[in-house]
């Protein structure tokens, strides 16, 4: 057989079975609670990924009056729970710490998950912040948002530590740190506000895969066959 046909078959093979990973795509639903009138609790969440950013398009329920709280675990290290945040230098870092400089409101995360950064989605800002236990958080540039209802932001992989897959929750609270029962992600708060000295305790986290490999087509089983008897032949010969 000559060497031309043969790298002809790999080739085929390869390309039948599928070998390249895909861009990834996952959708999730809020928990059904409707602390602050269900734009979370009843809403979804849908994220794709290329390989190099992230799009994360949120489809509320109702108007987004307050902020979506993403926690992200995507490295190692990170927040147990968030009592150690304090930063309430502005809205958007009230609401990552749910503190508002006296009052806490705090979140515990499921058994292994530690948060690395939160992702605040509003109508009006979409910020990213690299949670810290002093008196700032690190704001990490990159996030975009575009649309209201529904609001879509894009975020580089490389803001997060570039993971192969990464963990989050979401809460819903305002930027005054008043936390309501509606999430992302399962939680023990019931049917009323943890609001703004309560607390909110996830039994769970979300999984988001950056990037899949397709299952092997007919086709690809085939093509596989045809190389394996191509390189047999070539073994005999």
């Amino acid at each position: 057989m000559r060497m031309g046909s043969r790298i002809s078959c790999v080739a085929v093979a390869l390309a039948a079975f599928g070998a390249v990973a895909s861009d990834a795509r996952a959708a999730y639903f809020g928990n059904g609670a409707t602390g602050f009138g269900g734009p979370i609790g009843n809403g979804t969440l849908d994220i794709t990924s290329d390989g190099t950013n992230l799009t994360i398009t949120l489809d509320q329920a109702a108007s987004l009056n307050d902020v979506l709280v993403l926690y992200i675990d995507s490295v190692a290290g990170g927040f147990a729970n968030t009592s150690s945040l304090i930063d309430a230098t502005d809205g958007g870092r009230r609401a990552v710490s749910g503190f508002d400089g006296t009052n806490r409101t705090q979140v515990n995360f499921a058994a292994g998950f530690t948060a690395d950064f939160g992702l605040n989605i509003a109508s009006g800002y979409t910020a990213l912040f690299d949670l810290e236990s002093g008196p700032t958080h690190t704001f990490v540039s990159g996030a975009t948002a575009t649309g209201t209802d529904p609001r879509v932001v894009t975020l580089p992989l490389s803001a997060i530590g570039n993971p192969a897959a990464f963990n989050f929750v979401g809460t819903y609270i305002s930027d005054s740190a008043f936390r309501s029962n509606e999430s992302f992600g399962a939680n023990t708060a019931g049917g009323s506000n943890p609001g703004g000295t309560g607390s909110l305790t996830f039994t769970e986290s979300l999984a988001f895969p950056i990037a899949v490999v397709p299952e092997p087509t007919a086709v690809g089983v085939i093509g596989l066959g045809l190389l394996g008897a191509a390189m047999r032949r070539r073994r005999q010969a």
